[in-house]
């Protein structure tokens, strides 16, 4: 993808997630699934709950989201709430301009309250939303959000190792001398299709093939070899997860699995990494291997 940026404008470039985007890429799933083979497990347990929703707006707009739909992160880690504060705040001359653009005079009933109050129509909007996110996605977020923060971790590295370019380069973009702009936003998604939403850079997360995995590990031998509780830590550690969020899960003392994963990791099992105040764990390629070399070998672990 060619990104025109001015020189000038590189140092307010940044990184930041997006429920939004999630909600809106995961609504596109369930309307065209075909395109969403990578989340086959999540879309066959969410639909259940999906069928009976009232969400047309919602229904209406996410295979293809109009602008005022997709506002940039203000910041690193945004909460749904917040985002859909600035669905809410949309200009209502936005909202009646970029309506009549797409669908001239054959505005769908659906939508039909954001054009003839746009005001009263964001609500609604903003209502479904959280209605829609209630039911599809609450659930699994936490799962959703740590592979996101891995990615974003990932990202920071590579600015740190290697600068600018070297994140450009992964991310394939080819950047060009440009006018002035607020500034690009670069936002990993799990469920949102790579592309540019005005200052917006949507690109997908690494390890979304692991994310839905339900492939089971041979707990019985594992738990032989490094005891039960490190075995249950290690089934856990599929996906990135705190030392709170591994104590609440596995019922243990929070200063206990702090032991246990002092020597998982002292022994190549786990690895680690910061963000923020948080410190996160997750298995490597050698614990793995010991617990599902088909999977493994089929799709490969979650990489850093």
């Amino acid at each position: 993808m060619e990104v025109h940026i001015a020189a000038e404008e590189l140092g307010d470039l940044r990184l930041a997630r997006s429920p939004l985007r999630e909600l809106l890429g995961s609504a596109a799933t369930v309307l065209r699934p075909g395109r969403g083979r990578a989340h086959a497990a999540w879309l066959g347990a969410a639909l259940p709950a999906l069928r009976p929703l009232t969400v047309p707006m919602v229904w209406e707009l996410a295979a293809d989201p109009p602008g005022f739909l997709l506002p940039a992160p203000p910041r690193l880690n945004v909460d749904l709430d917040g985002e859909l504060d600035l669905v809410r705040a949309s200009d209502p001359g936005l909202v009646r301009g970029e309506l009549e653009r797409r669908y001239g005079s054959a505005v769908p009933p659906s939508v039909r309250e954001l054009l003839e109050h746009p005001e009263r129509g964001l609500a609604t909007l903003a209502g479904e939303l959280a209605v829609y996110w209630k039911a599809a996605l609450d659930e699994v977020w936490p799962r959703v959000k740590a592979l996101l923060e891995l990615d974003l971790i990932y990202r920071g590295q590579l600015i740190v190792s290697g600068g600018l370019r070297s994140l450009f380069d992964d991310l394939g973009l080819v950047v060009r001398p440009g006018p002035p702009s607020e500034g690009l936003v670069l936002v990993p998604s799990v469920f949102m299709r790579p592309g540019r939403h005005g200052r917006v850079i949507t690109y997908s997360a690494r390890g979304i093939g692991n994310l839905w995995s339900l492939q089971e590990p041979d707990l019985g031998a594992l738990a032989a070899l490094v005891g039960e509780t490190r075995g249950r830590l290690l089934e856990l550690l599929e996906l990135p997860r705190t030392t709170i969020d591994l104590a609440a899960l596995a019922g243990v003392g929070a200063p206990a699995v702090s032991h246990h994963l002092a020597v998982l990791h002292a022994a190549g099992m786990v690895w680690k990494v910061r963000h923020g105040r948080k410190v996160y764990y997750q298995r490597t390629l050698k614990a793995s291997q010991l617990m599902a070399p088909a999977d493994i070998a089929l799709h490969g672990p979650l990489a850093l």
